[in-house]
């Protein structure tokens, strides 16, 4: 674990870094990239961001159902490959080269014995910038994460978990990879709304707030708040199962009369367009927020199983406290819905 400390201490003091041509040697030649794409409207956009960086030779597309199975598939393919790294990437992420080169600096410095190293993105529907749609696996440690995949909502999260209690923790960095739910269609955001509902309940009322006070210049926000309005009314536990999500949701509310967007995001300079949303956020806005979901405290870690098993302990008080206010988020939806 010293051993462990120490090269952490060396990344975050950045007092060496690899080269350029070293990081870029390492992008050409001992990287799988697994475009993880069903029907997102910024597929094409995001499959030609990642070819400016890495060969299309290395870059393959996965997209089953459920989750866990794209999540187990792109193990497997990354121990085939025999690469040293396997970069999963989902369709809804624009990537930044800069980065994606700052994580793989990250990487290429980590203790041999962790298992994942994550980037931050910024996302568009918390407005904050979070761990989300990118992971960077030790390809030499994926088989042993082969049988830790549950069929859960978490899949992938539950899977990191249990690779870090069994000792493989896994590395969260601060390299900005690129921009999160830009540019979606309607129904995928409402969908990923009323799902998030069910991911992120103690944050509900933040979101709403964010998202109101945007509806007025982007449709988006009104379309995530219906969607997270349905996932606060369903009861029962859901899968990440695309189909099953928007089976169920759109049962809750239908949301046939919202118009369509046209089928590919498209724009002539991708670079530009991600640099101008990252640079030009108004950070400011969401500081709090930022602090209570996803803190600069929590940047820059390895996430072992201390951390984990500390996380896991919630005390008799809270488990009432969090019951109660679930009770109360569910009554509260039903009587807005009543309203409309």
């Amino acid at each position: 674990m010293k051993e462990l400390t120490q090269v952490l201490k060396i990344v975050l003091n950045k007092s060496w870094m690899l080269s350029d041509e070293s990081v870029e040697k390492t992008l050409r030649e001992d990287v799988l990239v697994v475009h993880r794409a069903l029907n997102e409207r910024t597929k094409k956009a995001s499959r030609i961001l990642l070819e400016d960086i890495f060969s299309s030779s290395n870059i393959i597309e996965i997209g089953l159902v459920p989750f866990a199975e794209t999540v187990k598939e792109g193990l497997k393919k990354g121990i085939e490959s025999k690469k040293k790294w396997l970069l999963c990437i989902d369709a809804d992420v624009l990537v930044s080269k800069e980065g994606i080169k700052k994580l793989f600096e990250n990487a290429c410095l980590m203790h041999e014995n962790v298992f994942e190293i994550q980037g931050l993105i910024l996302d568009k529907f918390f407005g904050i910038l979070r761990p989300a749609g990118n992971h960077l696996y030790r390809v030499e440690l994926c088989h042993l994460a082969l049988n830790k995949i549950p069929d859960s909502l978490r899949p992938e999260t539950d899977m990191m978990n249990q690779m870090a209690l069994d000792g493989y923790p896994r590395m969260q960095c601060d390299a900005l990879v690129g921009i999160h739910d830009f540019e979606q269609h309607y129904l995928d955001i409402y969908k990923k709304c009323f799902l998030q509902a069910k991911k992120h309940r103690t944050h509900r009322k933040e979101l709403r707030r964010f998202w109101a006070d945007n509806t007025a210049k982007d449709f988006d926000f009104v379309v995530a708040l219906l969607g997270e309005m349905a996932g606060s009314i369903y009861e029962n536990e859901i899968t990440v199962d695309a189909g099953e999500i928007y089976r169920i949701s759109k049962s809750v509310i239908n949301i046939d009369w919202l118009p369509e967007k046209s089928k590919n995001y498209s724009n002539s300079d991708l670079v530009k367009y991600v640099k101008e949303k990252i640079d030009s956020h108004d950070y400011k806005s969401v500081k709090n927020f930022q602090e209570k979901m996803f803190p600069q405290s929590r940047w820059n870690r390895i996430v072992d199983f201390k951390i984990l098993r500390s996380q896991n302990r919630p005390s008799f008080l809270k488990k009432v406290v969090y019951k109660i206010g679930l009770l109360l988020e569910k009554v509260g939806a039903q009587l807005k819905l009543a309203d409309l």
